[in-house]
């Protein structure tokens, strides 16, 4: 045994990782281009996410994130620096017991194994691993860590001392992950606090995408619009005339269904502009309430506000050429207007984006994303212009391509494709059939927690089998019975 562990600590990791064909494939590559790095911009700092040797010291000083995208060869390696076994087959029995490892470790031992291992790393890698580290573990307002991290070339030219500044920043973050960790592991209870915060934020994510899918069908979203259509009293008033004088006095031109599109009063904006000229002598306050009030009250009606009013001719003119592509008039009108349900679903997701835990995790941030998109899709306007408003932060912040990159995503098409699959589930089966199968599933995963957890209870499997097959005993003569009630015939054997 000793000399079997004196064999593997002879191993030198990253050897394992220079010896990887991929490596030297890219090592070539390098050589072949490193004359193009001299038109490369100075203050480039995109990761170079590719580098093997930043994701597994990244995972080993943040103890826990992202082992998940390290392959079998890498995770090997961070196994070999820790000296922890590497189990066939158990990936995440070989994490569990790496992080375990590193957490029990005292914070003298841990410096003196990464300090080891991050010597040996050139100047790139150490200064794109401390600013991965940094962004990752502290977020973007993280001053005190991350100094001058935009001049990559700057700090080359600053040589051995700031360089050995980057490494203790890089312990520090350990230190300070490690110490999170281990006040878990001593206080049970703020360890459970955090995890019900997780889980109520995870849960946040499913129920909010959930809404806001079953907010695009047809028939629940009117059932869901009926909750919420009284919560404003309409009571007549000089606003309520002002606002619906144009509509009143040329029914005709305005009529129908749709009229708060074309009359020229139900848009915000115009809105305001009939309220405030309604009354000669009412003080800023009281339009402000009144107008506040109008909206709200047009707000919880299932046909909504209009984002802008336009002429019933451009209406028409739009119909007409979206016409072969499957959309009419009612989709048309529900891409063009807003109502509160709109509003509430847009808020959640919103909401839900900017969660501490779902923010750091980009698979589920970009799963929102896709659902968002399909909420934009089949119907709610505000979802686009909430996404157009994320699009132009991140052209301001220079991240234009990352947003493509996140709305491409496989998580985002998966989160988009649960969307149209509920929608189009329960617009076509019906609210009754989707409610069954939900209840059916139900009692299967009750079911299944019960053979898996209840594992001490005796179960008298005869007397069970007995018991089911007197139940479909019974379900087959209720459905013959209803079925000559109904008088239903059977289908052909053909």
């Amino acid at each position: 045994m000793k000399e079997s562990e004196k064999k593997y600590k002879k191993i030198d990791p990253w050897k394992l990782i220079s010896d990887a064909p991929l490596t030297i494939l890219g090592s070539i590559a390098l050589v072949i281009t490193w004359p193009m790095r001299y038109f490369r911009d100075s203050k480039d700092t995109k990761l170079n996410k590719k580098n093997p040797k930043l994701r597994i010291m990244y995972s080993l000083i943040s103890i826990t994130d992202e082992y998940e995208n390290l392959s079998d060869r890498e995770l090997k390696v961070a196994c070999s620096i820790f000296s922890t076994p590497w189990f066939q087959n158990e990936r995440s029995k070989t994490i569990l017991d790496l992080q375990s490892k590193i957490i029990l470790n005292s914070f003298e031992e841990n410096t003196k194994i990464l300090v080891k291992y991050l010597e040996p790393l050139d100047d790139e890698t150490i200064f794109y691993l401390r600013l991965y580290c940094s962004k990752k573990l502290y977020g973007d307002d993280a001053g005190e860590i991350i100094r001058d991290y935009d001049d990559i070339a700057d700090f080359k030219k600053r040589g051995a001392e700031e360089r050995k500044s980057y490494i203790e920043a890089i312990i520090k973050v350990h230190h300070n992950t490690l110490k999170g960790q281990k006040i878990k592991i001593n206080n049970p209870e703020l360890f459970e606090e955090n995890e019900y915060r997780k889980l109520f934020e995870n849960l946040s994510a499913y129920v909010s995408g959930l809404y806001s899918s079953i907010i695009s069908t047809d028939d629940l979203s009117k059932e869901f619009d009926d909750l919420t259509k009284n919560l404003f009293e309409d009571k007549d008033s000089i606003y309520k005339s002002a606002v619906d004088a144009n509509y009143v006095a040329d029914k005709s031109l305005y009529g129908g269904p749709y009229h708060r599109l074309f009359d020229e009063s139900h848009s915000l904006g115009k809105m305001w502009g009939k309220i405030k000229d309604a009354k000669p002598d009412d003080s800023r306050i009281e339009e402000i309430i009144a107008w506040v009030n109008e909206a709200a009250k047009d707000l919880q009606t299932t046909m909504g506000l209009p984002i802008v009013s336009m002429e019933k001719e451009t209406f028409d003119k739009m119909v007409e050429f979206l016409g072969p592509i499957g959309i009419n008039k009612s989709d048309l009108y529900d891409l063009l207007t807003y109502n509160i349900q709109e509003v509430l679903s847009v808020a959640f997701l919103g909401i839900t984006t900017m969660l501490p835990s779902i923010k750091k995790d980009k698979k589920k941030l970009n799963t929102l994303r896709g659902v968002m998109v399909a909420s934009g899709v089949f119907g709610n306007p505000l979802a686009l212009i909430f996404l157009l408003i994320t699009l132009v932060h991140s052209m301001i912040k220079g991240n234009t391509k990352q947003f493509k990159n996140d709305l491409t995503s496989k998580e985002a098409i998966l989160g988009f494709t649960i969307s149209a699959v509920i929608k189009y589930s329960i617009d076509f089966l019906g609210t009754k059939a989707i409610i069954t199968v939900l209840a059916i599933l139900m009692s299967l995963l009750i079911v299944l927690y019960f053979f898996r957890h209840v594992k001490k209870k005796k179960i008298n499997y005869k007397k069970f089998k007995k018991e089911f097959i007197a139940e479909l005993e019974n379900l087959r003569e209720m459905s013959k019975a209803q079925l000559d009630k109904e008088n239903i015939k059977p289908l052909p054997k053909s």
